[in-house]
């Protein structure tokens, strides 16, 4: 928040002793959106171009929401252009980080199935 707070919840604590390391936050620069935009491009294990114009020009970095009804699907992101092709399971409920190319807000997204729907949480 504001004053430089942060809230943690963790369903099993005391039980397991997870850790939880903060790595970074963004203060400026970023806009979150409080209902985050459908993005899910056609689900059928083709890359797809997904383009973020429209939300920013020139963005470097674009917050992406997984959500799917059944763990174990597969999906992709990348950036434009990228030939590595790495599929990560979804386990019901994922989040990504992702460097649109610039100048074109281009990332390349492939889905093995429909149930899975991307949301743009943020872009900055």
């Amino acid at each position: 928040d504001a004053n430089g707070h942060l809230d943690l919840y963790d369903q099993d604590w005391p039980e397991t002793a997870d850790a939880f390391n903060l790595i970074g936050y963004i203060t400026a620069g970023a806009t979150f959106y409080t209902n985050a935009p459908n993005i899910s491009p056609v689900a059928d294990g083709i890359y797809k171009t997904v383009n973020l114009d429209g939300y920013l020009a020139n963005p470097v970095m674009a917050f992406i929401e997984l959500d799917s009804g059944a763990g174990g699907q597969l999906y992709a992101i990348r950036k434009n252009a990228f030939t590595a092709d790495l599929y990560y399971a979804v386990d019901n409920h994922n989040f990504a980080i992702i460097h649109p190319n610039t100048p074109s807000a281009d990332m390349q997204v492939k889905l093995e199935d429909a149930t899975i729907r991307l949301f743009l949480l943020g872009i900055g």
